[in-house]
């Protein structure tokens, strides 16, 4: 094995040990509460908290992306180890007491640190990775992604299985496990370079050079013929006159149409650099904005709140109990009727820790998938890759409406969490790929940086909806009455994204028709 493969494999392994530990935000809800009951935190305040994390890491992916661009990515990797190990020090010690301030602001400003440090641990993997690899990219990418996806499942099976009710040593075992594998993936995260172009048998450096040299007079040659083609053009241009022979002009016009775009055709070998004030000004990367907003933004809506949809469906009259399913099944529900408070409320919440994991393994299958079947159709197919944003927000679209028109027990709501888990994984595990394609890789970190904003954006927007639908019915709902209002919105939503998708692909069926042309007319 050459130097260069094991570099590249010893690279890329670093960027899936410290994805896999870059999405502890998403594991905030193992332990709010235990941190509310201990500290005497308000609903408001521990949702500030959690907030918090989540601010920490989308607001900080352009700066990272940026330092990932121009400085590498070691450094941000391992300043983020040691910022996510003191985060979740500080947390662990004050849910001990054992530092003498509790106030909740505290406590937020410890996971927006850790949000940072996830952010940055991610963005300059995903940077690595881009640089790294030109072919198959997204597979490359997906594969990061989905851990990063499946991280907060992998720790919630800790959690469950090694750290009952014994939150401070679960908080202290994340500050360790996820310190040490970022700063240990650190050390291998580097930007391979190319492999250098090769000579032929027998052949030496200065032919291979003089090579080089020729091609390069070749070219300017023809540039000048072409120059001097053009020159005669114009300098013959009053000689036509109404008198002058038809296919005289005509030959004028296959001069000037069939030479220039040989010239466009040479530098379309060279890669595309978009960025900074060009990316806010492109049209695809306003369309793209558009359709992560509202993809990411059902996404995130669904998976804040559908613990408040279970809750919802758990108390509503319609709900019977699962005569069907055996009582070990984990879809078989206890009805509310049969218990007691307490038994109700460890119900439901065994009910959404059912859900979270849904999510995150349908979120991971389609982080992984989505990248690998985009290289498949692309290569194999000559599909664009663009289309997979729209088979995402489908698979959202078919969520809404199952919980719109079908969904009234929450013995069914899991195929709803299905759908729109994988979809919203689809949307991660291929946005980053499409991103450096349409704007190439050589800003790539501050383009996604600035592009991975938007859902949460969405995200905001929806959550509001959702709230405020929430609270207009509350003294007079039950079940699906409660929020199937603002799922219309959400519906329309996935709509606009499944339009907007199919407009960029006529975009880009109309240029590889031209391109296609101007290939034949060279």
């Amino acid at each position: 094995m050459s130097s260069r493969v094991t570099k590249l494999t010893l690279s890329y392994l670093s960027t899936l040990l410290i994805s896999s530990v870059c999405g502890t935000q998403y594991l905030f809800s193992a332990y709010s509460t235990a941190i509310q009951d201990r500290l005497g935190f308000t609903s408001v305040q521990i949702n500030t908290i959690g907030s918090f994390a989540n601010y920490g890491v989308f607001l900080s992916k352009p700066f990272f992306g940026y330092i990932s661009d121009n400085h590498g990515s070691q450094r941000i990797c391992v300043a983020a180890s040691f910022l996510m190990f003191i985060s979740y020090l500080c947390l662990a010690l004050t849910y001990q007491q054992i530092l003498p301030s509790s106030s909740f602001m505290l406590c937020a400003l410890y996971l927006f640190c850790a949000g940072i440090a996830s952010a940055g641990g991610m963005v300059s993997s995903m940077v690595t990775v881009t640089k790294n690899f030109t072919s198959l990219r997204g597979t490359a990418l997906g594969v990061p992604i989905a851990l990063f996806g499946l991280s907060a499942f992998m720790y919630s099976q800790i959690n469950m299985h090694f750290f009952q009710n014994d939150t401070f040593h679960f908080i202290l075992f994340i500050s360790t496990s996820a310190g040490i594998c970022l700063f240990i993936g650190s050390w291998f995260l580097v930007v391979v370079p190319p492999p250098l172009p090769t000579t032929t048998v027998g052949g030496s450096i200065n032919e291979f050079e003089e090579g080089i040299s020729n091609s390069h007079h070749d070219k300017i040659d023809k540039i000048d013929r072409i120059d001097k083609i053009e020159d005669d053009n114009n300098n013959n241009s009053n000689l036509f006159t109404e008198q002058t022979p038809l296919l005289l002009q005509q030959k004028k016009c296959k001069n000037e149409q069939y030479i220039k775009p040989n010239i466009i055709i040479e530098n379309e070998n060279e890669e595309l650099d978009i960025g900074g004030w060009e990316l806010v000004h492109n049209n695809d990367a306003i369309r793209l904005v558009l359709i992560m907003v509202f993809i990411g933004g059902v996404g995130l809506m669904y998976i804040n709140n559908v613990g408040a949809i279970i809750k919802s469906l758990y108390y509503a009259p319609s709900t019977q109990p699962s005569h069907s399913l055996h009582p070990s099944h984990p879809f078989h529900l206890i009805h509310p009727s049969f218990k007691d408070l307490n038994n109700n409320n460890a119900e439901i919440q065994r009910l959404q820790n059912l859900h979270v994991s849904l999510l995150s393994i349908f979120s991971f299958l389609g982080r992984i998938s989505g990248g690998f079947l985009s290289d498949l159709a692309k290569h194999f197919y000559d599909i664009p890759r663009i289309s997979f944003l729209g088979l995402a927000a489908l698979w959202l679209l078919i969520g809404q409406m199952l919980i719109l028109f079908w969904i009234q027990q929450v013995d069914n709501l899991w195929m709803v969490t299905c759908f729109v888990g994988y979809g919203f994984g689809i949307q991660y595990g291929i946005a980053p790929t499409i991103t450096g394609e349409l704007f190439g890789s050589k800003r790539f970190g501050l383009n996604w940086g600035l592009l991975a904003c938007f859902p949460a954006v969405g995200g905001q927007i929806f959550n509001l909806l959702f709230g405020y639908n929430s609270d207009l019915h509350r003294d007079h709902c039950s079940g699906a009455e409660c929020y199937s209002s603002v799922f219309y919105i959400s519906s329309i939503g996935c709509l606009i994204s499944i339009l907007v998708t199919f407009y960029m692909l006529l975009l880009e069926k109309n240029k590889s028709t031209n391109k296609f042309i101007i290939q034949s007319i060279k």
